[in-house]
């Protein structure tokens, strides 16, 4: 029989990475400076992370987001309001630049070179 996802509790407004909530996942100020070292990149592209001051700041509605993507990694965890169809898409990876073309070998003719 399946189980059902648990509606977690909201998550605070924002937190300091040192000040990790311990109600928060991964629950633990350790725990989540690996899981925003670890992410840093989508974390930002999310809206989760603010620098205020010296301090890294987490923001509560851009995490939830951030788990709202990574839901199908937990079993039986539904992050507080939002599904995985409700969280945006991250956006494309900028294109890479296309190769140099090959320096071109052309000789020239005689008949130009002896003109």
């Amino acid at each position: 029989m399946a189980t059902r996802p648990t509606r977690a509790a909201p998550l605070p407004h924002s937190w300091r990475i040192v000040d990790w909530p311990p109600g928060v996942s991964p629950g633990g100020a350790a725990a989540g400076k690996y899981v925003v070292r670890s992410n840093r990149d989508e974390l930002q592209a999310l809206g989760a992370l603010s620098r205020v001051g010296r301090d890294l700041t987490v923001l509560g509605e851009g995490y939830a987001r951030f788990l709202a993507r990574k839901i199908d990694r937990v079993t039986g965890y539904a992050p507080p309001g939002l599904t995985s169809n409700d969280a945006p898409a991250l956006p494309a990876p900028a294109p890479a630049l296309p190769a140099p073309a090959p320096p071109s070998k052309r000789r020239k003719s005689r008949a130009s070179a002896s003109a």
